[in-house]
């Protein structure tokens, strides 16, 4: 028993060696790559990775020395064409794609009990699958180091605390790039905030090297996880833990305190962000613009970016919803999931407030048509969500995706074209602008019976065009169409041309 239990203990300093040298090939990849051309630094990192893979395997019995040397000095030099060509050329291309594949095989070529060369794409693959759970793996890792560190007892708590914590700077490190490029006046805070707390430090050059950090990290966690599993005597499989697996602590995690977490730092995020949208958006405050930026400037941006955090903002409340009904003592999480989706039918507001001004300046297409439909849509699937939140039998799938295909309906009902060139037309003969080519050449003969409506008047250089495009509908009866073919649509704009031309 003693020396299984020796066998585990260095199973787990190998586990935590691991992560450690993980942590650091994770480091060592953002300082050779991070700004910089494939070069040199593609064969340099491919040494450290060859050595860490040996420091992991040298102790297995059947591990091969001569082998382990012959297949690393041939990546080696494979990487070593990162020097000698070009990195857009064909062999380099190729290289990129097979050096990771030859890494992945070379622990099971090095050892001297291989022999099975039909298993290498299986072995391949499967520790590519593998290595993608070295995300997880090392968040798991991290818990288990800390909660160790500070010596609690409840230990759940802390990987709950911490969970919830770097969810949220996972979810902060997409939303805060996506509210700052949405919102001006939100840029200006967070770049005033940054430099108030990072003199000299630009705040997001330093996430995404933390970013880039922690994915290669746990690429290389969950690969050389898999090598420490592989090496492990098949004696010991059914007394011991998997080797550098996580110890589980007695108590159960409980995942309501990581999701409260989350939710209350999206939350405290999006009530800034709402609170600007309100006063300067829907109400129409015109304090504390940045500078050299009217209004007008302002108000009209970003719509495009809104529409993705809302969006984002449903997806999140849509998964927690449906996880949080199978938890119990979940009030809180409920005001917090209904806040949320307050705050997404807000940005929703401020989306449509910026599409209408950006409309009214540049007129009416198809895509700013379908913002208005998704727009909608989503603040209708929000308020049923808001609704299910408190209320689990409501059938909130069921309803929504009844209203989506009352919509796509709908979609199907409305000439769009049509619309689209009626409300150009009627910006036109209010502001005397337009835009004739997308009307007269983007547009199907759908928008033909509105576009009509420009016979009478003056389009200036524009009139040879408008001729030219009933021309071109007015050439339906030489078609020689047979009855299968019939479209009722060319058929009114082939009437519409007639009009036109008497």
């Amino acid at each position: 028993m003693d020396t299984a239990i020796q066998l585990n203990e260095r199973e787990n300093l190998k586990s935590n060696l691991i992560f450690i040298y993980s942590i650091g090939l994770g480091m060592i990849f953002d300082i050779l790559f991070y700004d910089n051309n494939i070069g040199l630094n593609y064969p340099l990192y491919a040494l450290f990775f060859l050595g860490g893979i040996y420091l992991f395997i040298k102790n297995d019995e059947s591990f091969s020395l001569m082998r382990f040397m012959v297949f690393s000095i041939i990546i080696m030099y494979i990487a070593s064409s990162f020097i000698r060509f070009s990195f857009f050329s064909v062999i380099n291309i190729l290289n990129f794609l097979a050096i990771p594949v030859l890494i992945a095989v070379l622990p099971a070529l090095s050892m001297k009990d291989f022999d099975s060369e039909k298993k290498l794409p299986l072995i391949a693959l499967e520790r590519f699958i593998m290595s993608l759970g070295g995300f997880i793996f090392i968040v798991e890792k991290t818990f288990k180091i800390t909660s160790s560190t500070i010596n609690v007892k409840d230990k759940s708590k802390t990987y709950g605390i911490i969970a919830g914590l770097f969810l949220s700077i996972i979810a902060m490190a997409v939303i805060i790039p996506l509210m700052a490029s949405a919102d001006m006046i939100f840029n200006e805070i967070v770049l005033n905030l940054t430099k108030n707390l990072s003199t000299g430090i630009e705040f997001e050059r330093l996430l995404s090297h933390l970013f880039i950090i922690f994915l290669v990290s746990g690429y290389m966690y969950g690969f050389l996880r898999t090598v420490l599993h592989k090496t492990k005597k098949k004696s010991l499989n059914s007394e011991l833990p998997s080797p550098g697996s996580i110890v589980e602590s007695n108590s159960t995690f409980d995942s309501t305190i990581p999701i409260t977490v989350f939710l209350i730092v999206i939350n405290l995020l999006f009530l800034l962000f709402s609170y600007i949208q309100i006063k300067y958006i829907i109400l129409g405050g015109t304090d504390f613009l940045p500078e050299n930026i009217t209004y007008a400037e302002y108000a009209r941006s970003g719509f495009f970016q809104m529409m993705i955090l809302s969006i984002i903002n449903f997806s999140i409340t849509i998964i927690l919803s449906s996880h949080i009904s199978k938890l119990k003592n979940t009030r809180t999480l409920k005001i917090l999931l209904t806040s949320l989706s307050i705050f997404t039918i807000i940005v929703v507001c401020s989306s449509y407030s910026r599409m209408n001004l950006y409309e009214n300046t540049y007129g009416y297409t198809r895509l700013r048509f379908l913002v208005y439909i998704i727009l909608f849509t989503e603040a209708g699937l929000n308020l049923m969500l808001m609704y299910e939140i408190w209320n689990k039998n409501f059938g909130f799938v069921r309803y929504g995706l009844l209203s989506v295909l009352f919509v796509f309906l709908m979609l199907n009902t409305v000439n769009i074209d049509g619309y689209i060139a009626s409300r150009n037309i009627d910006r036109y003969i209010e502001t005397d602008d337009i835009d004739m080519s997308y009307l007269l050449y983007r547009l199907s003969s759908d928008a033909s019976s509105e576009i009509l409506r420009l016979k009478d008047m003056d389009l200036g250089e524009w009139t040879d065009d408008l001729e030219e495009y009933y021309i071109g509908h007015r050439g339906y009866e030489t078609r020689n169409l047979s009855f299968m073919e019939f479209n009722l649509s060319d058929k009114n704009a082939y009437e519409n041309a007639i009009e036109y031309f008497n």
